[in-house]
């Protein structure tokens, strides 16, 4: 549960066997909207900031990879 005013950052590591395209943080605040953030590459771990909150907030998230093959 985040404090008044705080920001969290999200980190993952991201690898595939061709090339990661992009990679996406989704995510909502009290079963609002969903609201997106694209993530920044550092030697496979995408990270970004998500918020600021208010203290009590719920947050859902997930994160989205795409790779830049054509195969599903």
């Amino acid at each position: 549960e985040p404090s008044d005013g705080e920001s969290i950052l999200v980190s993952a590591d991201v690898v595939d066997n061709v090339h990661v395209e992009r990679v996406t943080l989704y995510y909502r605040v009290n079963a609002n909207n969903w609201s997106f953030n694209a993530m920044s590459n550092i030697t496979d771990t995408y990270s970004t900031l998500m918020g600021p909150f208010a203290s009590g907030d719920e947050i859902e998230y997930f994160i989205r990879v795409w790779d830049n093959s054509t195969t599903r």
